[in-house]
């Protein structure tokens, strides 16, 4: 034991601590139930110590890993006990194990200097993370014993991290605070403490560039507000600090991805406390792509989120100029794909058509309305026909369409990305039941759909398009699917024959 102590896992000292781990796990119910014996205090100190010896999980120390599976299994009988109603004597006891248990797994999870960790393995690296994720299930088990006061016990640490500029500590607080996100119960149950951490000076701290902050911590504040983003819906006044923080972390390239979806979760959430600021958020972004580095995930989370807040807009003319300026930063996209296309660089330019019909596709699904919009029941929806009628949205019609002609030209018909990609544009329309700027006339679709042929990359996902969107604009008297119905069916056929096949099961050659 002295040797494990000192971070030397020697074989024999790792191999007697296995045996005891294995005693443990077929004593657990016996171990809990008497905690007055003097054996079982001394075993249960050793358990607990077996995550406490120096060395990271994986890289250095074997040991950890089955401890925590052990008091994974401890953990549970106690629950399970609980669970019968009855309060047993040694249960206060046994539960102060855990709390034990959790405090010295909050040590052990820290992350390694960055400088260690670049010479870690990949074996390492993963067994590291495997480590963490194992002590995220105790985590979440033992907050089924300990409540609300295991929350806020982090909560306090982070902020004593914080004062103390413990940038990896800071980082293994947040990330048991973000473990335990999907057990809280209650809307508001930990809403004071929450309140006191992101109103603190994380936020800013993480911008300041005078302070050296892991990527790592960053990147567990940036996962954190994901986590709790029905938090900030309910507190509002907490959102400015926070999505500065998000637009900043944008910005570099390891916390891009995770930045940007946290933006896209947070204006999907918050819409309607957000569509003053759409402006703002406009121009955020403008000059976010003056940064040439943003990748293509990071343009279509963003182009998202700013299309959520739009769709809560109530001004139809507010929204179709904010719709307007969307589409100027897609074009940019589309005008490099074809300058790319023209000097014969086909890999840059299916990157950036790719990413204009991806950013095309988040628009479409933002502006969507939300599912959990209040149902009118005396709601009577426009007849299929004026569905389809011009209205103010057909100029921003016509711009989505050339754009996908455009890229569809320059990336060649036998694209299969490129015609997913197109489909599912023309699939964010299918919901809505009043015209807007991705409810496209049945022509267009038609159009597209009767284009295709048996060289047609992704062709099955172009015709389960024709069947969604019949199935989704089907409405009794309605002319207009009948006719997209009656041209389906024949290119159906067209295609069947293509097959050499005469007969409509197509049983001959």
């Amino acid at each position: 034991m002295s040797l494990l102590i000192k971070g030397d896992y020697e074989a024999d000292a790792v191999a007697f601590s296995r045996l005891l781990l294995a005693y443990s796990d077929v004593s657990i119910q016996d171990l809990a139930k008497h905690p007055d014996s003097p054996s079982v205090q001394i075993l249960m100190r050793f358990l607990i110590q077996l995550l406490a010896y120096d060395g990271f999980a994986g890289a250095e120390d074997d040991i950890c890993s089955p401890a925590v599976e052990f008091w994974q299994a401890y953990t549970e009988f106690l629950i399970d006990s609980t669970a019968e109603n009855q309060m047993e004597p040694w249960m206060d006891e046994a539960r102060w194990y855990v709390v034990q248990v959790v405090e010295q797994c909050w040590r052990k999870i820290r992350m390694p200097p960055e400088e260690v960790y670049a010479e870690w393995t990949l074996d390492a690296r993963g067994e590291f993370k495997v480590f963490r994720t194992d002590v995220v299930d105790l985590l979440q088990s033992a907050y089924v014993l300990l409540g609300t006061s295991m929350f806020d016990r982090f909560a306090n640490l982070a902020l004593e991290a914080l004062q103390n500029h413990a940038w990896l500590h800071l980082e293994a607080t947040l990330f048991c605070l973000n473990a335990l996100a999907e057990s809280i119960s209650g809307d508001d149950v930990v809403d004071a403490t929450l309140s006191t951490l992101f109103g603190s000076e994380l936020f800013p701290s993480m911008m300041n560039d005078a302070l050296t902050i892991p990527y790592s911590t960053q990147q567990t504040a940036v996962t954190i507000i994901i986590s709790f983003t029905a938090f900030f819906e309910r507190h509002t006044q907490y959102l400015p600090a926070m999505l500065t923080f998000l637009f900043n972390s944008v910005r570099t390239s390891a916390l891009a991805g995770a930045a940007a979806k946290a933006i896209q979760s947070t204006c999907d959430s918050c819409r309607h406390s957000l569509v003053w600021e759409v402006n703002t958020f406009l121009q955020q972004y403008d000059s976010l792509l003056l940064w040439e580095d943003l990748e293509t995930v990071a343009k279509e989370r963003i182009i998202g989120a700013i299309s959520a807040i739009v769709q809560a807009v109530p001004s139809e003319k507010s929204k179709l100029d904010s719709i307007s300026k969307l589409l100027d930063f897609v074009e940019q996209d589309v005008q490099a794909c074809l300058e790319l296309a023209k000097t014969y660089t086909p890999v840059g330019a299916e990157e950036k058509g790719l990413c204009a019909l991806s950013c095309l596709i988040s628009m479409g699904k933002y502006l969507e309305e939300p599912d959990d919009k209040t149902i009118d029941l005396e709601f009577n929806p426009p007849g299929q026909d004026e569905l389809y009628e011009p209205t103010i949205w057909t100029p921003s019609q016509q711009r989505i369409a050339q754009n996908m002609n455009a890229v569809g030209k320059a990336l060649g018909t036998d694209n299969g990305a490129v015609v997913e990609a197109v489909c599912q544009v023309f699939r964010t329309g299918f919901k809505e039941n009043f015209p807007g700027p991705f409810v496209f006339g049945p022509n267009l679709i038609e159009d597209y759909i009767t284009s295709t042929n048996l060289q047609t990359p992704r062709l099955d996902y172009a015709l389960s398009t024709a069947g969604a969107m019949l199935s989704a604009h089907t409405r009794a008297g309605t002319t207009m699917i009948n006719r997209s119905a009656t041209r389906f069916l024949i290119h159906l056929f067209q295609l069947i024959a293509e097959m050499g096949c005469k007969s409509f099961l197509c049983g001959q050659a």
